[in-house]
């Protein structure tokens, strides 16, 4: 399916700041975060987290893409058809899939956390490998918890292998850092029955 467009080239300036949130520091910076392909992009549609501009190359994008491209244009979302060789600079995977969209990092109020708003919470300390931490917000989603919230010892959770990992599930439940704050008054709070596991096993 061809779509008639400008192929539009990324200026320095642009290309530069959307590279940058493969970085942490760019995603903190930006608060701003990038995810990539058309199983995670169908997932950001399915639950209604609309990405704030989209990213494409028809070269690399199968019908199934341009049909999502399609739906995207249809919600009003800004689709820019940009060139190959600056998709694929924006990718980070081996094999670019074709198609990116940018997403704001949605923000927990202050107090929000800890003051009982979410009845289930995943909270993820010191998980350190994105392909785990992306897994347990598959199954959070999956078992009906309100919310993750990772500490600052915790692997970025919209780091780009996290969101893949994720299997689009980072887009159907909120997910956010929470400052120390927040996880000290948590652990306080006798409303939530805290329940710890650890994969070295062990009684606490």
């Amino acid at each position: 399916m061809k779509m008639q467009g400008i192929t539009l080239k990324l200026g320095p300036a642009e290309k530069k700041r959307l590279r940058s949130l493969l970085t942490k520091k760019g995603r903190m910076q930006y608060n701003q975060f990038l995810a990539e392909g058309v199983r995670l992009l169908e997932e950001s549609l399915r639950f209604d987290f609309l990405p704030t501009g989209l990213y494409y190359s028809q070269a690399e994008l199968n019908d199934r893409g341009m049909k999502l491209i399609k739906l995207y244009q249809e919600r009003g979302i800004n689709c820019q058809e940009i060139a190959a060789r600056d998709i694929r600079q924006l990718s980070d995977t081996e094999t670019s899939q074709g198609l990116i969209g940018l997403f704001n990092i949605p923000q927990c109020r202050p107090g929000e956390i800890s003051g009982g708003t979410f009845q289930k919470i995943l909270l993820l300390d010191r998980v350190s490998d994105p392909g785990n931490a992306g897994v347990l917000i598959r199954s959070a989603l999956a078992f009906d918890f309100n919310l993750v919230l990772g500490t600052d010892e915790t692997v970025d959770l919209y780091n780009p292998k996290v969101v893949r990992s994720s299997v689009g599930a980072i887009f159907g439940i909120p997910v956010c850092s929470g400052s120390p704050e927040d996880v000290a008054i948590l652990k306080k709070n006798q409303n939530y029955a805290i329940i710890i596991t650890d994969p070295r096993g062990g009684a606490y």
